[in-house]
C-alpha cells in the first residue's frame, strides 16, 4: 500500500481516533501522541490493511489499545502523591460538582410550565435560533422571547 491509499484509507478516522484517545487520556498533549503512535503502527502493517473490513474499527481498536497500554505504564505508586494526582482529585470534585448542577438544573426545570421547558430547552440545550424555535413551535418572535426570559428567571 503507497501513502496515498493509506491516507485515503485511514486519514479520515484522525478525529474519530483523537476522540476516543482524549476520552481515555483526558489530555491533549497524550490523545495527540498516542494517535500519532497509532498511525505509525498502522503504517508499519500497512501491507495487512488492504484486507480488513473495517477500518475504522481497527484504527479505534488501534489507538484504544495504545491509551490503555499508556495508562498502566503511566499508574502510580499508591504512596506516591504528585501534582497530577492533585489535579485528577480536583477534576473529580469538579465533575461531581457539575453532576449536582445539573441535577439541580433539571429539576427546577422540570417545574416549569410546559412551553416554557420546550422553548428553553430548544434555545440552550438544542442551541436552535429564535427563528427556527418560532417555525417549530407555532409561537410569534415576542411569545418566544417572553417564554425564554420567564424560564430563565
Amino acid at each position: 500500500m503507497d501513502s496515498s491509499a493509506f491516507k485515503h484509507l485511514l486519514l479520515p478516522h484522525y478525529q474519530r481516533m483523537y476522540s476516543i484517545a482524549i476520552t481515555i487520556l483526558r489530555n491533549s498533549d497524550d490523545a495527540s501522541d498516542a494517535v500519532q503512535e497509532a498511525f505509525t503502527r498502522l503504517w508499519e502493517r500497512r501491507d495487512e490493511l488492504p484486507n480488513i473490513d473495517n477500518p475504522e474499527a481497527f484504527c479505534v481498536t488501534t489507538v484504544k489499545r495504545i491509551c490503555i497500554d499508556r495508562l498502566r505504564r503511566n499508574t502510580l505508586p499508591i504512596n506516591e502523591v504528585t501534582e497530577d494526582t492533585l489535579l485528577i482529585a480536583d477534576d473529580c470534585n469538579e465533575q461531581a460538582d457539575n453532576r449536582e448542577s445539573l441535577q439541580l438544573v433539571t429539576l427546577l426545570m422540570n417545574k416549569l410550565p410546559e412551553q416554557q421547558r420546550q422553548v428553553l430547552t430548544l434555545r440552550v440545550f438544542n442551541e436552535y435560533s429564535l427563528d427556527e424555535i418560532e417555525s417549530i413551535t407555532g409561537l410569534t418572535g415576542v411569545n418566544v422571547r417572553t417564554l425564554l426570559s420567564r424560564a430563565r428567571r
